[in-house]
């Protein structure tokens, strides 16, 4: 049986003209095009998607920290107070939560921190966002049986693009915590404090 003969057809035909080795200066201007374009389409969406997502996580620390406190209470049959706090030391005299909080025993029951009261936690700040909560409601107590007294209270956060994007943490007086979002339907917010940002 005779070998099959090999075809050189195409590499006889590219000797005697220039064959194509790749894509031509218009081509590749076409592509980079198309992907600039493209690009430049979902850079918008990736950028709201990452803001939602620090949202998210900052909402989602504060509740974290939050419940932590209530534990702390039952665990050691005391009052625990969370306030907000720009030293981890003092509360500060406002209703602003994005500078940072502070979480100790308060047994002296005047919902600030004594020098000899047990500092139990410290919450670092929310840079570029604003959180604020009632001024009724700047000391967040929780006693001994897990309950949080008082009124209501709720935390708001918000970044630049304001009430439509907030997110909060609200406190039950039975000392259930959970959070609700404006992007869920679940919240609406006001936001007052956007433009001052924490550090």
């Amino acid at each position: 049986m005779p070998a099959p003969i090999a075809d050189h057809t195409q590499s006889l035909d590219c000797r005697h003209r220039r064959c194509p080795a790749g894509l031509t200066l218009l081509e590749l201007l076409l592509a980079i095009s198309i992907a600039a374009i493209v690009l430049a389409a979902s850079l918008p969406a990736m950028g709201g998607f990452v803001l939602n997502q620090r949202m998210d996580a900052e909402a989602q620390r504060l509740q974290q920290f939050l419940r932590h406190a209530r534990v702390m209470a039952i665990s050691r049959s005391a009052i625990v107070v969370v306030c907000p706090s720009d030293d981890g030391q003092r509360c500060r005299d406002d209703s602003q939560w994005q500078y940072g909080w502070l979480m100790f025993e308060d047994r002296n029951r005047d919902r600030e921190r004594q020098a000899a009261e047990p500092r139990l936690r410290v919450g670092s700040g929310m840079p570029g966002l604003a959180a604020n909560s009632s001024v009724h409601r700047t000391r967040l107590r929780f006693y001994a049986n897990g309950t949080a007294p008082g009124t209501a209270a709720t935390l708001v956060l918000c970044d630049a693009r304001g009430a439509p994007y907030a997110e909060a943490v609200s406190i039950a007086n039975s000392g259930r915590i959970q959070r609700k979002s404006a992007r869920r339907g679940e919240l609406k917010a006001d936001c007052p404090g956007t433009a001052q940002t924490g550090g």
